[in-house]
């Protein structure tokens, strides 16, 4: 499994990188097929991928979605995606190419906060949704995965060690 982090500033001040730089050593320790970061203003995504599904293969984790202002970082591997492509009407053609983050990212579209409760599966990701100001993350509901969450009055540093921490929305 992979490994994910995020850091957001919740006094609005921007993330300094070199902190986003210095959590991403920590997970130099675990095996990676590909090391991505992601940044805007006060908010910081990083992905330490393993390429564990033929739709991993090359994913860019974090991912950041232009036209809808949307990032998301993810280690998830996604039981229901025939389910998923039903309920989100995803046609035939494009379901080959779809990874599990952007089948996330959808369900997260359409049902917003209640989208883990379509999602089957092992999984852990933050979204951060530009345009409501909002981090919001959640991890599949066995709590097979593991999440370090620590708070101050000026951020939130959330750190899944193959995955994520239970749901939460700021």
């Amino acid at each position: 499994m992979s490994a994910i982090a995020g850091i957001y500033q919740l006094n609005g001040e921007p993330v300094k990188i070199e902190y986003g730089h210095d959590v991403m050593k920590v997970l130099r320790r675990y095996p990676a097929d590909k090391v991505q970061t992601w940044h805007s203003d006060n908010v910081f995504l990083g992905c330490h991928a393993q390429w564990i599904t033929p739709e991993s293969v090359g994913e860019q984790l974090p991912f950041y979605d232009y036209e809808r202002q949307c990032a998301i970082t993810a280690d998830a591997i996604i039981d229901n995606r025939k389910e998923l492509f039903e309920k989100l009407q995803i046609e035939p053609a494009h379901q080959k190419h779809i990874t599990d983050s952007e089948l996330i990212l959808r369900a997260y579209y359409k049902w917003n906060v209640d989208a883990p409760k379509f999602l089957v599966g092992d999984f852990a990701f933050m979204i951060w949704d530009r345009k409501h100001q909002r981090l919001f993350g959640a991890r599949d509901f066995s709590a097979v995965v593991r999440c370090i969450t620590t708070a101050t009055m000026k951020s939130l540093l959330s750190v899944q060690l193959l995955s994520l921490c239970s749901l939460f929305l700021l």
